[in-house]
């Protein structure tokens, strides 16, 4: 199951088959249940985390009584690469959204890993500039943007199939409505959950998005899109890769309906 589980990770793509297989010796196999801490905000970094099912909320909780998230964390994702890679405390809590088994890649052997090989090192630049770029968008839209902006953003960042949306290949949609509840949008988006559903509901109207109990479905990216770009453009790939989503899907839902052309698309988990 660990062994499994590292070889679906995007930043392991390109490594040996024996490197996966020596961290996968000092891996950890963990069991959490809804509501634990895998990881804590403001302690040493143990390692690399990969989720082997369920999900984590990445957020973080202060004395005062505020709140934020970032993102939810799903199965074959490594969180806390930069941790483990600097040595620096975990940043945010991951919070287990319900029962789950997670894999934990010791600091030490990633380490070894990753300066074993120039090309490893690359790899790991490449992914944090990746993560750089995404953290730069949301801060660009913060500053400028709508929350009408962000929700959509963040609704495309959330339906990627990997963490970074760069490092997803575009033919590889499973078309599957994904599970975020509107206090964990607002987290998000740093706004009340009033707002959310507010939000929700426009677009809703609009033809961009369906909701199903706490599942959303996004039933039309190029709409999505319009309103990820009302206030400015986003980084060329990214879009290009919403647009490869929408055409993907619009394929997958003609071939379901024998050839005829479908106006009803679906999200990939």
């Amino acid at each position: 199951m660990i062994g499994a589980t590292l070889r679906k990770v995007d930043l392991f793509a390109k490594w040996p088959a024996s490197v996966i297989a020596q961290m996968a010796v000092a891996a950890q196999l963990w069991r959490y249940v809804k509501g634990e801490a895998v990881f804590q905000a403001g302690t040493p970094p143990a390692g690399i985390f990969v989720l082997v099912d369920g999900s984590l909320l990445n957020a973080r909780s202060w004395s005062n009584g505020r709140h934020m998230a970032t993102t939810i964390i799903r199965p074959g994702w490594p969180s806390n690469v930069m941790a483990a890679w600097d040595g620096i405390e975990y940043a945010y809590d991951g919070i287990a959204r319900s029962d789950l088994h997670a894999v934990l890649i010791p600091r030490a052997d990633f380490l070894v890993a990753v300066r074993g090989d120039p090309k490893r090192l690359e790899d790991l630049i490449y992914f944090a500039s990746t993560q750089l770029r995404q953290d730069t968008e949301a801060l660009h839209t913060r500053a400028i943007g709508s929350q009408r902006c962000l929700m959509a953003k963040y609704l495309a960042y959330l339906s990627r199939p990997s963490i970074h949306m760069s490092l997803h290949e575009p033919d590889a949609v499973d078309p599957t409505a994904f599970d975020v509840t509107q206090d964990e949008l607002a987290a998000m988006l740093h706004t009340s959950r009033q707002t959310v559903n507010q939000l929700m509901k426009a677009m809703e109207r609009e033809g961009v998005l369906k909701r199903e109990g706490n599942r959303l479905r996004i039933v039309n990216f190029l709409k999505l899109l319009a309103i990820m770009e009302e206030d400015e453009p986003i980084y060329p790939p990214w879009r290009e890769q919403i647009i490869a989503w929408d055409a993907r899907l619009q394929a997958i839902g003609a071939k379901r309906l024998g050839g005829a052309h479908s106006l009803v698309q679906t999200i990939p988990r």
